[in-house]
């Protein structure tokens, strides 16, 4: 029973690797289109950013959170705040929409 096993395991993965592509150098070497920016203010977000629509945090970056900011024209502008002594990163994370 477990030859048996092993054997569907082996075609599995098999099966699964035959189905794999390689992508074309076009597609891997695509310019990224998020920019960082400074921020326009010091000591607080600018209203322009637009409506505030989550906020997260991250494990890796301990002691930090994103601001995530949805303006009228659907840019995503993310706000990095320290909030464990208030201050903010001078660059922010700018997402353009079409």
């Amino acid at each position: 029973m477990k030859r048996i096993l092993i054997g569907i395991c082996v075609l599995a993965m098999v099966a699964g690797l035959g189905a794999c592509s390689r992508l074309n150098p076009e597609e891997r070497a695509a310019e990224p289109n998020l920019t960082f920016t400074q921020l326009t203010g010091d000591d607080a977000i600018p209203a322009t950013y637009g409506q505030l629509v989550s906020v997260t945090t991250d494990d890796s970056f301990a002691g930090w959170a994103q601001l995530w900011f949805e303006g009228e024209d659907g840019t995503i502008t993310t706000v990095f705040v320290k909030y464990v002594n208030g201050s903010l990163r001078q660059k922010v994370l700018v997402i353009p929409r079409s």
